[in-house]
């Protein structure tokens, strides 16, 4: 029996927004995290790179077993156990090269929770006309939002390792949420009539789509300083934990918005052009206002900063939002 489009948007809402609560523990703490076990600047920098390279690689062979064998649910619920039992290993690493080796192994878990969230979400918006992206997947975002402001909060009383706790309980709640509420037959892939006239013909993107993509990549690859040493950097500028929480989640507030503005138009073709050059400037507005904050007195600098976090957000998903439901068809697997 197909839910009603209530009861699925619900579903969808919680997926989002249990996916993305562990992410708002992790992208303002674990540096933090990183920095208390000994490890350099240049050892972090390596740290949180080595996810990003490991999604490229395993994201789309990892994504295809939603639709060849295990399912959506059980991929995500599977992902999500795995990443728990990581971070429990990362609390008796101490060497850098272990946690390098760990993190490995943890971004290749986590790396098909988010997509297949967003994939499952996007078909579910086609056969279902009266939802909404936007406001499903702004749930993500409150996630995040609550979790690093009751973080930061939390983590001025608790030891560095409460971060790992923290990610610990998320993960094991996101494996529990992802296997009541995402249906036992969803899967990841697109119905041969949904596959566009040019996809369908050749199975290849076309090269316009390639230049859209690499263009939504460099407005994302310009925020990769800001997530590994964002926490770092305004600590030292004299922030508390839960100062660096609430910058966090004030561009978050950003990112809601966003989604309230993307609304209905994501999954059913967008403008994505025109998102993409929104974000970058964003992006551009986002350095000079992180950089105008080092010269300011110190009661000064939290306004520069709330500014670069919103406009980091505001390019991060206008930048983003566009690409996913252009390239949703193309990771239909053949056979």
């Amino acid at each position: 029996m197909i839910p009603r489009p209530i009861g699925l948007g619900a579903r969808l809402a919680a997926l989002h927004a249990a996916s993305f609560g562990g992410i708002g523990i992790y992208v303002p703490f674990f540096p933090i995290w990183l920095e208390s076990r000994g490890l350099p600047a240049s050892w972090i920098g390596i740290v949180l790179a080595l996810p990003i390279v490991v999604r490229v690689l395993v994201t789309a062979p990892l994504i295809t077993l939603a639709d060849r064998s295990m399912g959506a649910r059980r991929l995500i619920a599977a992902a999500c156990l795995g990443v728990s039992v990581i971070y429990l290993t990362l609390l008796a690493a101490r060497d850098p090269v272990v946690v390098a080796v760990l993190v490995i192994f943890m971004a290749v878990a986590q790396a098909p929770i988010i997509p297949n969230a967003d994939l499952v979400t996007i078909q579910a918006i086609r056969r279902e006309p009266r939802l909404d992206y936007g406001r499903l997947r702004l749930w993500g975002s409150i996630a995040f939002l609550i979790a690093s402001i009751g973080g930061g909060y939390f983590l001025e009383v608790l030891p560095a390792d409460a971060v790992i706790w923290f990610l610990f309980s998320l993960a094991i709640c996101a494996m529990a949420t992802a296997w009541a509420v995402v249906p036992d037959s969803a899967a990841a892939r697109v119905d041969a009539g949904e596959r566009p006239p040019a996809l369908a013909a050749s199975g290849k993107l076309p090269l316009a789509l390639w230049f859209v993509i690499g263009a939504g990549a460099c407005t994302q690859a310009s925020h990769g300083a800001l997530y590994a040493f964002g926490s770092i950097h305004w600590r030292d500028l004299g922030f508390s934990s839960a100062t660096i929480g609430l910058l966090w989640a004030i561009g978050v507030v950003a990112e809601i918005l966003v989604f309230a503005f993307l609304g209905r138009g994501v999954g059913r073709g967008s403008a994505a052009v025109g998102l993409i050059l929104v974000g970058a400037g964003a992006g551009i507005f986002r350095s000079a206002a992180l950089a105008a904050a080092q010269d300011l007195p110190r009661p000064s600098r939290c306004r520069p900063c709330t500014a670069s976090r919103s406009a980091q957000r505001i390019s991060a998903r206008w930048a983003h939002s566009p690409i996913s439901p252009l390239t949703a068809p193309a990771v239909e697997p053949k056979g």
